[in-house]
């Protein structure tokens, strides 16, 4: 990234947002906010469709597998379906939880799709003919988030401090993995399905090994609540993120470890890796996000949001050539990552930041 710019486009929209996700493609980009609304970018034309659909707040987006179709979630206890690249018609509404759903998550295949709700389940669904397939019981608190593993499993998160593992193929409890001793904020699966690591409001991550359902490893290097733990596309090394501004890593295969560092002034919300895993982008409450290299001390580029404003989430394009990232201020933030002119923004209007 040595030698470019960041030119930024800001998209503004009202409320506060609360989710963004690139499509697998890299065509589109959809952002859904808490007045219900969920907006969808299109790049090549730089233009905005809007889908007011959630009572009370939209609480998470996702794109399937071909693109094709985007799903949101809400505290209206309903799961939407659109197909991406059409205005207006929402092709099926999925109906069953009798609480908040918090988050939404395709299958790698995309012949079903899982929510999990404040409800305290789990529900697997078919996107085809909108079927509930199965109900899945046992969290005794808030089910949160959720992550797919390859071979259809599918490990869940609660505020019951429990993680537990499911086969969505057979549609039954695989494992339940405890540990933790506050509220489970995130987990994620390694691309093998070998391992899962987990954050946790009570300062740690974890390693699992979700089908002996035994825990590697436990790292307390936060001093606070972790807000969210990601492993890499190659499963070589993860980084979590926690609301007391810290990053940490390890790589996975060696075991090294890197000291938490200061990687910001306020609480983390997000991380996410690149496509090939070779960076990472935070954002936080200070409003500022932040680009590294694995490993790093200090970040590639730090870029701002209008008026420092917090952010929430953020996301990297399939091809790692653009950054989306939104939160209080309600703007959609996409920069391209592409070289442009030494005098200025190659004519864009946008800003640019250059990394050094």
């Amino acid at each position: 990234m040595s030698g470019q710019r960041f030119k930024r486009l800001n998209l503004k929209h009202e409320g506060q947002m609360k989710s963004v996700a690139f499509s697998p493609d890299g065509s589109l980009v959809a952002a859904a906010y808490n007045t219900g609304v969920v907006h969808v970018w299109l790049p090549q034309t730089e233009t905005t469709q809007s889908f007011d659909r959630h009572a009370g707040g939209a609480n998470f987006v996702t794109f399937s597998p071909d693109s094709k179709f985007i799903l949101s979630c809400g505290s209206d206890c309903k799961i939407k379906q659109w197909a991406s690249r059409v205005e207006t018609e929402v092709v099926k509404d999925f109906e069953g939880h009798t609480m908040t759903v918090w988050q939404v998550r395709y299958s790698q295949d995309g012949t079903r799709f899982a929510s999990c709700s404040g409800d305290k389940t789990v529900r697997l669904w078919n996107p085809g003919t909108g079927a509930c397939m199965s109900v899945f019981e046992g969290h005794t608190a808030a089910v949160t988030c959720m992550s797919f593993g390859p071979r259809g499993l599918l490990a869940s998160c609660s505020w019951d401090a429990t993680i537990r593992v499911w086969d969505t193929g057979e549609k039954k409890l695989v494992k339940v993995l405890e540990g933790h001793q506050e509220n489970v904020t995130s987990c994620c699966f390694s691309n093998t399905g070998d391992l899962l690591v987990s954050s946790s409001n009570d300062c740690s991550v974890k390693v699992w090994h979700p089908k002996e359902g035994t825990c590697y490893d436990t790292f307390q290097e936060h001093a606070s609540d972790v807000s969210k733990v990601v492993i890499n596309e190659k499963s070589t090394n993860i980084v979590s993120v926690s609301v007391d501004g810290t990053i940490w890593q390890m790589n996975v295969k060696s075991g090294k470890q890197y000291p938490a560092l200061a990687g910001h002034s306020k609480a983390i919300n997000d991380v996410e890796f690149s496509a090939d895993g070779s960076v990472y982008v935070t954002v936080s409450e200070d409003g500022t996000l932040a680009i590294w290299e694995l490993g790093s001390k200090e970040p590639i580029c730090r870029l701002s949001s209008p008026n420092n404003d917090a952010l929430f989430t953020c996301a990297f394009s399939p091809e790692g050539t653009r950054l989306v990232a939104g939160g209080k201020s309600g703007h959609i933030l996409i920069w391209d990552l592409v070289p442009v002119a030494e005098d200025g923004d190659g004519g864009s209007g946008r800003n640019s930041c250059v990394i050094s």
